[in-house]
């Protein structure tokens, strides 16, 4: 028995004195710098190679460890700016490779780049577990040894104690073995190569938001309340002598040619609160950043990003709604109001609008057929010809594109 303890003794001190460093596990062949413009798959290429003089061999290949940052000479990304994850618990040890260092590649016009930093979170997770386990093997082996020197010679005692330590370790070996038998089941178990990701640049697609002079016809001073939201229109006598330029001074219009975003959120607030008059309330929408849509050359309406901070100055709650129906419908039955933007880009039938067009979603109107009222600035006239626009089906948004979208709530 002294003899069965020292050699486990001495198994349990070589087991902990192994490095558990991921560079002893998950050493692999990675893509370099040399790959770029080659034609192939830089992950293709190396991810198979599973020795390292062979890998290093390969001009297009470099022998590295998923947990190690990339060094100097790695291929800097020149297309997406990629952000380090922030994990919401600090893990010790675990350090993501540098954002500014991440390969990217091109075929033609797309643009791909390998993230490491899932690879480095399940290696993190591999080496931790690993620590884990050997804690729990030390403290199983201690209570058997403990069991062993209580058993005073009792058979049972002694079998029940040499089965706490036989089990942790082989609890140990198999969780140090594991990389072993993982690779050996299937090599690509324990490859934890860069994830290739395909970069979707962003674009803005151009709609006119702003409406043709043709149509800028005197409209009403108000219109009737809709589910208690008044109804105010942009082509007034008074909203055109109202401007509606960015804080700096571009795009000098009025309020007929391109406020819908403004009084679209004007007769949203009206329902809870009384606003200041609308050419105040238009001078606190540029001032929050309404109308910062400026390309180079023109503005394009408002933007939600301006409005909804204007909406909360007035004590009310808004946010941008990340859903269509369903969550706007979720708001309408809380009695909010909704205002949105529809867009007749690829939608020639749109009934609201021949660009863009912010309009009202004041409530219900049958909401087993998912219709709900609208409150439209321009009026209730077709635009042009396609349909009433006192209304609008939450299954095809009028015939229009869905586009920005916020609440507006008590």
């Amino acid at each position: 028995m002294k003899l069965t303890g020292l050699i486990s003794i001495i198994i349990i001190t070589y087991c902990l004195l192994i490095p558990l460093k991921s560079s002893a596990f998950f050493s692999n062949c990675q893509a370099t710098d040399h790959c770029q413009g080659m034609g192939g798959n830089p992950e293709e290429i190396c991810s198979g190679i599973t020795n390292q003089a062979v890998c290093q061999a390969n001009q297009c290949c470099g022998w590295t460890s998923p947990s190690e940052s990339p060094s100097n000479e790695s291929v800097e990304t020149t297309g997406p700016s990629l952000i380090i994850p922030e994990l919401k618990i600090n893990l010790p040890g675990l350090l993501f490779s540098d954002q500014n260092k991440i390969q990217s590649s091109t075929d033609g016009e797309k643009t791909f780049f390998y993230v490491p930093w899932i690879g480095e979170y399940i290696n993190w997770l591999y080496n931790y577990s690993i620590g884990i386990i050997a804690l729990l093997a030390i403290i199983a082996i201690m209570i058997g040894g403990f069991y062993w020197l209580l058993a005073g010679g009792n058979a049972s005692r002694v079998s029940e104690a040499k089965s706490w330590i036989n089990a942790a370790l082989s609890g140990l070996i198999l969780a140090l073995s594991s990389y072993v038998l993982l690779f050996t089941i299937n090599s690509n178990l324990v490859s934890l190569p860069s994830i290739k990701m395909f970069y979707i640049l962003k674009g803005d697609i151009d709609i006119n938001y702003d409406i043709p002079t043709d149509l800028q016809e005197d409209a009403p001073d108000f219109g009737p309340s809709n589910h208690g939201v008044p109804t105010h229109y942009q082509c007034t006598p008074y909203a055109k002598s109202i401007l509606y330029p960015t804080k700096n001074g571009q795009c000098n219009s009025n309020l007929c040619t391109s406020g819908c975003g403004v009084l679209s959120t004007f007769m949203a607030i009206n329902k809870f609160k009384i606003t200041k008059n609308l050419r105040e309330f238009t001078q606190e929408a540029i001032n929050h950043g309404a109308r910062e849509t400026y390309n180079g050359s023109s503005c394009n309406g408002s933007t939600q990003n301006g409005l909804i901070p204007l909406v909360r100055s007035y004590g009310l709650r808004s946010g941008e709604i990340s859903g269509e129906s369903v969550q706007i419908g979720s708001y309408l039955d809380q009695g909010c109001v909704v205002v949105i933007s529809v867009g007749a880009t690829d939608h020639p039938n749109c009934k609201f609008t021949s660009g863009g067009h912010f309009i009202v979603l004041t409530g219900w109107r049958d909401k087993n057929k998912k219709i709900v009222d609208v409150n439209d600035p321009f009026g209730n006239v077709s635009f042009p010809n396609k349909g009433d626009k006192t209304w609008l089906s939450l299954n095809n948004w009028g015939n229009c594109r869905l586009s920005q979208k916020f609440f507006v709530c008590q």
